[in-house]
């Protein structure tokens, strides 16, 4: 493989492959008899599926979907944390008793709402 040059495009070899498999030109699994698949390696690299990982199943979706299930509590913690560390960086800001909305409008010049004038 060459090496990248910097003006070079990223590469769509992973899309490509990625686009193969989604069209039915690709890896197959087959169900056992107590319901269970091996997702093919390709797949288990491309998506960083690892021993362990869970999986949810959509049962409300018109295809067979699966997204890689998240632990609650360990979503909370980590969202805990950041939003402590959030508060702590922005003691004395004026963004810090903000919402995510008036920064928005904020960073924006303005609500999104607001009258313009044309010139």
């Amino acid at each position: 493989m060459k090496p990248a040059r910097a003006d070079a495009s990223p590469s769509v070899e992973p899309l490509t492959s990625l686009l193969s498999y989604l069209t039915g030109h690709g890896m197959t699994a087959t169900i056992n008899s107590k319901g269970q698949i091996t997702i093919p390696l390709g797949i288990r690299k491309h998506l960083g599926l690892k021993a362990g990982d869970k999986l949810e199943f959509d049962e409300t979706a018109p295809i067979l979907t699966a997204r890689r299930a998240v632990d609650r509590q360990q979503w909370r913690a980590t969202m805990g944390e950041w939003q402590k560390a959030s508060a702590q960086a922005l003691k004395g800001h004026p963004w810090a008793d903000a919402s995510s909305a008036a920064i928005v409008d904020d960073l924006r010049g303005g609500p999104a709402d607001r009258k313009r004038s044309v010139r």
